[in-house]
């Protein structure tokens, strides 16, 4: 995944806004299958640590698309749609000077628990783990 994330400081609390875009390829049974994927979300960021290497939580809510296209003769669209997610996560930061960090950051995007919650003999909750390794400006 693509992710550009940013964070800022409003009324004292670190909020951050992540935006992410991936592509997946596969064949099966002669057909080739694309899946998009699509992140949004929306959170705040508290690193309890500070210093060369601070450890932090993070928890975001938003939106998690999916769209899969199928390669048939014609192109056929496969379907898919959006739901929304918890995003709850750790990061790791190191100090690399010059007001750059490098930032390894494990999260779990939680997908459909309001669904869930409401119609769980319908619904059920789909996890998407996400692994990010990145430079902080």
């Amino acid at each position: 995944m693509v992710s550009a994330a940013g964070s800022s400081d409003v009324l004292g609390l670190p909020l951050f806004l992540e935006l992410g875009v991936a592509r997946t390829d596969f064949a099966s049974l002669g057909q080739n299958y694309h899946h998009n994927h699509y992140l949004f979300a929306l959170g705040a960021e508290w690193f309890p640590t500070r210093g060369t290497t601070r450890l932090g939580l993070r928890f975001g809510l938003g939106a998690y698309g999916e769209l899969e296209t199928v390669e048939t003769d014609p192109p056929s669209p496969g379907g898919g749609g959006w739901v929304e997610t918890v995003v709850p996560g750790l990061v790791l930061e190191r100090d690399l000077g010059g007001g750059r960090r490098v930032v390894v950051r494990l999260a779990d995007s939680i997908l459909g628990p309001w669904f869930a919650v409401l119609d769980p003999a319908e619904y059920g909750v789909e996890h998407r783990f996400l692994f990010v390794l990145g430079i902080r400006f």
